[in-house]
């Protein structure tokens, strides 16, 4: 805690006998560099590095900047002797002063990447009632930031989640995975009987049926007069639902019917008059 600074005086006169000499002391003045790693929010990364110098000495060192998953170091503050080298989610600092004069301290902040990974798992609904994915895609953000997921457009289906409840923040790490569902889509099947025929009183017209459920060959009979029914055709020779409304015709032949041939013939001796 002490530096020499001299001998006594009395060491230099001249010894007339025995003589004590004595060093002469001051108090050791030293210089203190800190470096401090903190997080965005404040709080400190382990311990703070402290170089304790003799006053006027040189610093060379480097320290190595911890690696935060999802963060990256930046110089809060420059601060002359000291510079900071970024490595991926790390890094070094390193002091470099040639004269050590007054306290400093370094600080080193840790902000969120921009490009953390986080997946969107797209789900579309089965004609069960349950869920299949369909596609996941990546995508990146802030760390810690509320995640931002895209709808995609899928034929015949629409999308169910509400994108304004989504709360999920993006992790560290990259494992943050959002989920979208969309619903199945239900288009009209129009039955179609011409202008003389007709449906069962309370048929439903148009029916409703969901995208790629098989189209029915159950339909119900029509009825025209003077005609058979014969079934239907499905617009195109379509056997499941497309992502759009159908036409489906109805069928005819002629029906038989009965009639009767008179024919007459006059008879010579049959007075016209009488």
């Amino acid at each position: 805690g002490y530096t020499f600074t001299s001998w006594d005086a009395h060491a230099t006169s001249a010894v007339l006998g025995a003589t004590n000499v004595f060093a002469l002391y001051e108090p050791l003045k030293t210089v203190t560099y800190t470096v401090e790693f903190v997080r965005d929010d404040g709080r400190f990364i382990g311990d703070a590095f402290h170089a304790v110098v003799k006053e006027g000495d040189s610093v060379q060192q480097t320290i190595d900047a911890p690696e935060i998953e999802g963060y990256h170091p930046i110089e809060e503050t420059a601060v002359p002797g000291f510079s900071l080298a970024r490595s991926g989610d790390g890094g070094t600092v390193t002091l470099n002063i040639p004269g050590a004069t007054s306290d400093a301290t370094y600080r080193v902040s840790y902000v969120p990447n921009e490009d953390t990974r986080y997946y969107v798992d797209h789900y579309t609904e089965t004609l069960t009632g349950g869920w299949t994915l369909e596609s996941s895609e990546p995508m990146e953000g802030p760390t810690g930031s509320i995640v931002r997921p895209v709808a995609k457009k899928i034929d015949g289906f629409t999308l169910k989640t509400s994108l304004v409840d989504i709360t999920d923040r993006v992790a560290s790490n990259g494992s943050t995975r959002v989920r979208l569902e969309y619903s199945r889509n239900k288009y009209s099947a129009y039955l179609d009987v011409g202008t003389m025929g007709s449906l069962p009183a309370g048929q439903e017209n148009p029916i409703r049926l969901r995208f790629g459920e098989a189209i029915p060959n159950y339909f119900p009979s029509a009825s025209r007069n003077g005609y058979i029914f014969d079934g239907w055709s499905v617009e195109d020779g379509l056997t499941t639902m497309p992502d759009r409304d159908i036409l489906v015709t109805a069928k005819w032949k002629l029906d038989d019917a009965d009639y009767l041939v008179v024919v007459w013939s006059e008879e010579p001796n049959v007075d016209p008059v009488t």
